[in-house]
């Protein structure tokens, strides 16, 4: 999340007033290798 914050800060994007989320791509995370594990975040900008 850091490199997330860095980029909002740096690219001058605003936050809306809305959660971020995440989805997960991988079928069953749990038996997935934590170097296999897909993810995307999506956070609400203006």
């Amino acid at each position: 999340y850091d490199s997330i914050g860095d980029w909002i800060v740096q690219s001058g994007a605003e936050l809306r007033d809305e959660p971020l989320f995440e989805r997960y791509l991988n079928r069953d995370p749990r038996r997935t290798k934590p170097e296999n594990l897909r993810t995307e975040i999506y956070i609400p900008v203006v």
